[in-house]
């Protein structure tokens, strides 16, 4: 095996190709793989090309805060739009702008105010506390206690750019969220939209749990409650908006047109061959008798043999050929094993490339010339990126699915091993004897671990059957169940899963062509034994992303337009007394 630079992989170290760990980074993990360590022999090279989905950006709604439930379109101050105002001066007339908060009544009593709306120096207070107690556990890891120290003086650490205290900068975005608050409250009132009973509800178990002294010491139970009422509003009132935007297929169609290259994807392969620079051979040379045996061991491409796989690659003709010569490549001279190589295929090769501007081999898959069946090459400081199309972008139409699942997780049922009590003295063949012992009670543990999340899965469908067999019920069992942190508080359920987004066994039940809503199954994966159930179809996913998107720019349009209609104000006199 060459000895280069450690990627980052799996204990087993199957190879990682032009994925990396693709299929299964998608699936309902159990929980984020812990980083591994080097192994002690020399490290394998890693031939992933960079070939990552480019994500679908949108400008609109920046930030979210999940305590309030209300979409803010920005963390810091967002400046008024401007209205333009002629105003004649003799023969002819000048055009000044002015701010719209400029035209508001004066108001010297409120902190933040609109025309039909205020927000009293005492309730800014209680937002303004709980977005200290929202940062609190921030501040804590710079030594910040929120109850003792003046945030008024404290600076906000060096690493985040900005000279300002704390609080200034949580300030900063009180003032903006309630600036908005005040914008949804205008135009709520203004289309005759009021609370539903569902968010009053909210609003009565939100103040069942609320402790008002996390609140400041202006904090009223009046206060309180329309603090909360305020978000409700808006969140709700936001909602609505956003479901009852009219999005018709044309919309949906004009706006693939306009974005081809974010909807499009390609089906492409592609591959890493390194090659020993002349530095490296050097090195090599001069190195002692042992070293030049790993050397010997571990062969590694010259540059010389690495263009002519290269060349080979750029020849192929189809996905087979190309996949044996990047076999040849890894068994002969990158030092894996041939039981390492059984993901290969989907390791090397995208079924859904997207486009990522400014990377060269998507700019040529992309391109106006590639066609099927070309290939590419990239030359790097030490290697050769190669690539193969096998189909032109296209949209894929390819319809969604929803599933549910009951996972019991092989590594929760294995039981721990007795830990061995090793003699410092013991001879080289008696360690040798004994991890050759541990690692097979290791695999006995894994089989009988597995077989139990079998009983159990079983289990869990026969008294699925036993019930009413409906999805509710199907979900509620997934809740008491489920071993997959992910999931297991929602029913089990993945929406909008797409071709390849989830390990081989649980795609390929996902995406049988048999399969109909009310299906259900056992499948086994790599993290263990899992109980289905399909859900339905849905829409291809180009068109949940377009739609998402649209809404993103209506709701955006529509909101510089209530903020133009309603204008805040703030009395920074009034604001910078508090805290």
């Amino acid at each position: 095996m060459a000895n280069n630079q450690t990627p980052e992989t799996p204990e087993e170290e199957d190879y990682k190709g032009i994925l990396g760990d693709y299929q299964e980074s998608s699936e309902p993990e159990a929980s984020a793989p812990a980083q591994v360590s080097a192994p002690e022999q020399a490290p394998k090279k890693d031939n992933t090309l960079k070939i990552v989905g480019a994500a679908v950006a949108s400008a609109a709604i920046l930030g979210c805060l999940g305590f309030l439930g209300v979409k803010l379109w920005n963390n810091q101050s967002r400046e008024l739009p401007e209205t333009s105002q002629a105003e004649s001066s003799g023969e002819g007339s000048e055009e000044t702008t002015v701010n719209p908060a400029e035209l508001l009544p004066e108001n010297t009593t409120a902190a933040v105010y609109s025309e039909n709306g205020e927000i009293s120096p005492e309730l800014l207070d209680c937002f303004y506390h709980s977005y200290v107690n929202q940062y609190a556990s921030a501040m804590s890891y710079y030594g910040i206690d929120t109850a003792t120290t003046d945030l008024k003086t404290t600076k906000l650490p060096e690493e985040a750019g900005e000279d300002m205290t704390w609080f200034e900068y949580i300030m900063d975005q009180v003032k903006s969220s309630t600036s908005q608050l005040l914008v949804f409250q205008e135009a709520a009132n203004a289309a005759g939209y009021t609370m539903t009973d569902e968010d009053k509800q909210s609003v009565e178990e939100q103040m069942a749990s609320a402790d008002l002294t996390t609140y400041g010491e202006n904090a009223t139970e009046e206060n309180v409650r329309t603090m909360f009422e305020m978000q409700v509003l808006a969140s709700s009132y936001f909602n609505y908006i956003m479901e009852n935007m009219d999005i018709s297929d044309t919309d949906l169609q004009a706006y693939y047109e306009e974005n081809k290259k974010t909807f499009d994807t390609c089906s492409l392969m592609g591959f890493n061959v390194y090659y020993q620079q002349e530095d490296e051979t050097t090195e090599a040379a001069s190195s002692d008798d042992e070293s030049a045996s790993e050397t010997e061991e571990e062969t590694q491409l010259s540059q010389e043999t690495a263009k002519e796989f290269t060349d080979k690659l750029l020849a192929v003709k189809s996905p087979e050929e190309f996949e044996t010569i990047v076999r040849d490549i890894l068994i002969n001279y990158e030092g894996y094993e041939e039981s390492e190589l059984e993901n290969l295929s989907s390791q090397i090769r995208s079924d859904s490339f997207t486009y990522q501007e400014g990377f060269e081999a998507s700019e040529w898959a992309f391109g106006d010339t590639a066609k099927a069946g070309d290939t590419y090459l990239v030359e790097n400081d030490g290697y050769y990126s190669v690539y193969y199309l096998l189909s032109e972008p296209a949209l894929d139409n390819t319809a969604t699915v929803d599933v549910r699942h009951i996972l019991y997780m092989t590594s929760n049922h294995m039981e721990e091993s007795d830990e061995e009590d090793t003699d410092s003295a013991d001879t080289t063949e008696e360690t040798a004897s004994e991890a050759e012992t541990s690692e097979e009670d290791s695999k006995a543990a894994e089989e009988a671990a597995l077989k139990e999340c079998w009983k159990l899965a079983e289990n869990t469908l026969a008294e699925w059957e036993k019930g009413d067999k409906t999805e509710d019920s199907f979900a509620e069992l997934a809740n008491q169940y489920s071993e997959d942190p992910g999931s297991n508080t929602n029913g089990g359920l993945y929406e909008q899963v797409t071709p390849g987004q989830m390990v081989q066994t649980f795609n390929d039940w996902c995406f049988d062509s048999s399969r109909k809503a009310g299906d259900t199954g056992i499948v086994e994966t790599n993290y263990g034994v899992h109980v289905m159930y399909f859900s339905g179809t849905g829409e291809p996913l180009w068109k949940e992303t377009a739609k998402s998107s649209i809404q993103t720019e209506r709701i955006d349009t529509w909101f510089d337009e209530q903020e133009a209609l309603y204008p805040v104000a703030c009395n920074d006199d009034i604001i910078n007394n508090l805290g």
